[in-house]
């Protein structure tokens, strides 16, 4: 036997160890082939951005995007619902959560797909929802429900009920995503952007960040003053 094949074992040994510890890595891992799909979309069409044609195209273009961008964002809960799951349930958990999470924005998706498959909208729409996204990031009851997006309800930790309490989860926490960042995913969908998408995703990120007082991040003004510049660079560039 070579050493490699010896060093085999031990190394998934690890991985499965690290994964067991970390079970949202594969979150990540998940948003990260996304992210790298959209681009390699954008460099297969020059000057498109990766903008589908079709109603299927453009359905799947907001999925890759809300992989790639949201994921992160709600990576932190998949971990929390893993942790409180039974040690050889936490990956079962987490894919069950994502199921639930992703439905909701898939049925969104199909409504935002028809009128961006009709063509790329006026610069101005595209502003507007920008302006509009700016307003909603310091209003009151958007805070209220980011306020909520870490909260979890006692659930099953066993059989049948179990997966479907972290069905639940997920489509709850979806709902939330939506309500919070609806306004930044419709402007990365009617803008085709990669530039915008990285700003809106690097604001949502921020406001959602550990450390000293994350609250008092969530909602800030300098947040909306961000989405206005977003909006400054999209009917700058056109």
């Amino acid at each position: 036997m070579t050493r490699a094949a010896a060093a085999a074992p031990r190394l998934h040994a690890r991985a499965r160890r690290l994964l067991a510890r970390r079970p949202e890595a594969g979150v990540y891992a998940v948003a990260a082939a996304a992210g790298v799909a959209v681009v390699g979309l954008a460099a297969a069409v020059p000057g498109h951005h990766g903008a589908p044609g079709s109603v299927p195209g453009a359905w799947g273009l907001w999925l890759l995007m809300v992989l790639a961008t949201m994921l992160p964002v709600v990576a932190p809960q998949a971990r929390r619902l893993a942790l409180r799951s039974l040690w050889t349930r936490r990956h079962r958990a987490i894919t069950g959560f994502l199921a639930g999470y992703l439905a909701l924005w898939g049925v969104l998706g199909v409504v935002v797909a028809v009128p961006v498959a009709l063509g790329p909208p006026p610069v101005a729409v595209t502003v507007a929802v920008l302006v509009a996204g700016a307003a909603w990031q310091v209003a009151p009851p958007r805070r209220r429900v980011l306020t909520r997006c870490g909260s979890a309800r006692p659930a099953p930790v066993r059989g049948r009920a179990a997966d479907r309490a972290c069905v639940a989860a997920g489509w709850r926490a979806g709902g939330r995503c939506v309500v919070t960042c609806g306004p930044a995913m419709l402007a990365m969908a009617l803008a085709h952007s990669l530039l915008l998408m990285a700003a809106l995703s690097a604001l949502l990120l921020h406001e959602r960040a550990r450390g000293p007082n994350p609250d008092r991040r969530a909602g800030a003004p300098e947040q909306a003053w961000g989405f206005l510049a977003c909006a400054a660079l999209v009917a700058v560039l056109g």
